[in-house]
């Protein structure tokens, strides 16, 4: 596992995001409540602070996270978006857990699940709950690796902007999982990642025949859906390689996904070169390739 340095201001977490078009009706809600227990109970998860739709602070979760869970998605009109965050963590810590919750009747714009939890969670676990989740919802792209996430008490974005800037391979809300990129998920995904799901429609548009025969992804079918990988498979268990090996590895895996890796609009946190430098972050293998 990657030692990534944290301070107070952010932490590195293993994150899980999902977006899909699912039709949200009572049963699909149910669905999302089962998946919500699963990520709980797998990956050891105590929230104790939630924010709901336009809340600005985060307040004290009373009564357990269910009952803000129903008091939010029960007998509402899904035409507009519902949104329950769920944290794990103190004023005097990085937050150790953060579930982020977008459900609506998915049309122009995507349902968002985001999960993010320890670094020292199993690769294993996070593979086997994005097909756990892939099985229950209609999944249009799924993405797992590192991500920065910031404590919303002592610390604020551009410190984890900052922190971005030292590694290729480290995502966040504020660059990868934002609106700019949600409203365009439906076209392509924004970058490679350790793990990602990818539905039919990306597919047609890869070489997959070149994906298959790489020796540095590993590929599965989960229903309709390709789940493509990057870390090495030794005796059943999902081993991340050192840091050097990861990053070549995302590296050419960005040249066979290139066909689907989109652009989309800047971040305020970044001026123009520093996006522009973020969203090229793995070309520069394409030199080596072509000599």
């Amino acid at each position: 596992m990657i030692n990534f340095e944290e301070d107070e201001k952010y932490g590195i977490r293993k994150s899980m995001v999902f977006y899909f078009y699912d039709s949200i009706n009572a049963e699909k809600v149910g669905i999302v409540e089962e998946i919500v227990k699963s990520y709980i109970e797998q990956f050891q998860v105590e929230f104790n602070k939630k924010r709901v739709n336009d809340e600005y602070e985060y307040r004290n979760i009373r009564g357990g996270w269910q009952k803000i869970f129903h008091k939010v998605y029960d007998n509402v009109d899904f035409d507009n978006s519902h949104i329950v965050e769920f944290l794990e963590g103190d004023e005097e810590h990085s937050l150790r857990h953060r579930m982020y919750l977008l459900l609506w009747e998915g049309g122009l714009r995507p349902g968002i699940l985001i999960f993010q939890c320890s670094q020292s969670a199993q690769w294993k676990h996070v593979y086997q709950f994005m097909e756990y989740v892939n099985e229950l919802l209609e999944v249009h792209f799924a993405s797992a690796g590192y991500d920065i996430i910031y404590n919303p008490w002592t610390g604020i974005a551009p410190y984890a902007v900052k922190r971005l800037k030292s590694s290729r391979i480290l995502n966040s809300d504020i660059t990868e999982w934002n609106s700019a990129y949600t409203s365009k998920v439906k076209s392509g995904i924004c970058c490679p990642n350790i793990i990602q799901i990818l539905n039919p429609g990306f597919c047609h548009k890869l070489d997959l025949n070149r994906i298959d025969a790489s020796a540095v992804t590993n590929t599965e079918m989960a229903g309709k859906n390709l789940i493509i990988d990057i870390l090495d498979r030794i005796d059943g268990e999902f081993a991340e390689p050192e840091q050097q090996i990861l990053e070549q590895r995302m590296d050419s895996l960005y040249q066979m996904l290139k066909p689907i890796v989109i652009r989309y609009e800047r971040t305020v946190y970044l001026k123009p070169d520093a996006w522009e430098q973020r969203m090229h972050r793995f070309e520069h293998i394409e030199e080596n390739t072509n000599e």
